[in-house]
């Protein structure tokens, strides 16, 4: 474990070569290939493993090794990066909770643009996905957030989703959001 930490930390082509060889092994504990994949997405900020991670994604079968491959990823600052999490989310062959996952790291991103992620709400296909991107949206602050969470609470069709962006407004401290409950309580 140690050794993996060092190695990501090391900023050099032998050691990112050997935290791949690690990833990407099945006859090493999972564990230790997880820990290989958080080194390359955290710990290496010079680059290069975001398409090494996402070839690694498609080859695993392993629910708890793909989550640190979507940890990773998320960390990477590449728009094509950002832009595999959000396949990731609107792809109905991956499980529910990956899908989440995805979702939630890609909400988490600060400095990515928030456009993608505003624009994919008409196409989640679960009830439980919607509820999880209401949850996500509300941890950013940006207007496009604010002004979604504004429309979900007007305008969705599924009641809980609008109680649960009503409820999330709440905590907002944008003026909007306190406009738009203003106005709900006096009608």
């Amino acid at each position: 474990e140690r050794a993996i930490f060092w190695l990501g930390n090391a900023s050099d082509d032998r050691g990112r070569a050997t935290l791949r060889t690690i990833a990407s092994s099945d006859t090493i504990a999972r564990d230790l290939r997880g820990k290989a994949i958080f080194a390359l997405g955290f710990l290496d900020h010079d680059g290069g493993n975001g398409p090494f991670l996402r070839t690694l994604y498609a080859r695993l079968d392993d629910p708890e090794l793909k989550d640190k491959v979507i940890q990773a990823v998320a960390q990477l600052d590449e728009d094509d990066d950002q832009r595999w999490l959000v396949q990731r989310v609107l792809d109905a062959n991956e499980s529910v909770e990956l899908r989440k996952q995805a979702l939630f790291w890609r909400g988490q991103k600060q400095s990515a643009p928030l456009g993608d992620l505003v624009a994919i709400y008409s196409r989640l296909d679960s009830r439980d996905l919607k509820e999880h991107y209401v949850f996500v949206l509300s941890q950013r602050r940006e207007s496009d957030a604010v002004d979604k969470l504004i429309d979900l609470a007007k305008n969705d069709p599924d009641r809980e989703i609008r109680e649960k962006a009503t409820f999330w407004l709440g905590q907002s401290r944008d003026p909007r959001a306190a406009k738009y409950l203003e106005d709900r309580i006096s009608k």
